[in-house]
């Protein structure tokens, strides 16, 4: 996709770079595999790809750092859950609520 603001549309054809940046670094994160392409105006280049999402993006951020545990960790699920009781919003005093997620 190629994109150049158009003035009638923009309050400025200027982009914010940092911020654009910053943009299309995430969503090459989200989307492991997606190759993001950035050239500048003046021609300079900026290219991200994380074959494998998240993963692949905190070794790269933290290439240089002592990293603890040494491998990161691995999970092919996990399992939260939370309960209290009280009043809130219209449920009765001794009402207990629960929520549980698993994430796989």
């Amino acid at each position: 996709m190629r994109f150049w603001p158009d003035e009638s549309y923009f309050d400025s054809p200027k982009l914010a770079l940092t911020r654009l940046k910053h943009l299309l670094r995430a969503k090459a994160v989200l989307c492991p595999g997606l190759k993001v392409t950035l050239v500048e105006p003046d021609g300079t280049t900026t290219e991200w790809e994380f074959a494998d999402g998240l993963r692949d993006y905190l070794v790269e951020a933290t290439d240089g750092y002592e990293v603890l545990p040494q491998s990161l960790l691995s999970a092919t699920s996990m399992t939260m859950s939370t309960a209290w009781t009280g009043r809130s919003s219209g449920y009765p005093k001794a009402a207990k609520r629960c929520w549980r997620a698993t994430l796989t």
